[in-house]
């Protein structure tokens, strides 16, 4: 994958992000308020910037949305809350929800669950922007579910869809 901005094309091979615990100034003039994500993006740790290394090449992104940040050695498995999954943008909400739904559909296929077909003609039955857009109404309405992980969530819309029909 890569990032495209109006002078360059940077392939994402790592992703750094950091996180600001107190409002940080430079010069004088605030650059990150605490709280605030930014994130720098790169071909590999190389190319990161580092003091004045002004050879690199990277792209910045000052506003970002960290889903989750995982220790480089810590590649054991995240899953998002529902609660954090509410904060993100639509956009990264999708691709979550698509990730997931993916997910859910491999595992039946490949151990021939019985009734496998039936949930993916479900899962048709609408795109996955409507499929969002029912998840955070059926979130909104039952606040209860809200304290389990996204993909029990997911299931939970999923399933309310298939017995409607």
């Amino acid at each position: 994958m890569s990032v495209q901005t109006a002078k360059c094309e940077v392939r994402v091979g790592v992703i750094k992000v950091s996180k600001f615990f107190e409002d940080a100034k430079s010069n004088g003039r605030y650059i990150a308020n605490k709280g605030d994500s930014t994130c720098v993006i790169a071909a590999d740790e190389q190319q990161l910037p580092y003091e004045d290394d002004c050879m690199a090449l990277w792209v910045s992104a000052s506003v970002c949305h960290p889903v989750s940040v995982i220790d480089s050695k810590d590649l054991t498995l995240q899953l998002i809350e529902v609660q954090d999954f509410l904060k993100i943008p639509d956009h990264v909400q999708l691709v979550l929800v698509s990730g997931i739904l993916e997910g859910m559909a491999f595992m039946p296929r490949n151990y021939s669950v019985p009734g496998y077909e039936k949930w993916i003609d479900c899962v048709r039955t609408k795109t996955l922007g409507d499929t969002l857009e029912e998840l955070l109404t059926f979130l909104e309405e039952n606040p209860q579910e809200q304290k389990f992980r996204l993909p029990w969530a997911i299931s939970r819309v999923i399933d309310q869809r298939n017995y409607a029909r």
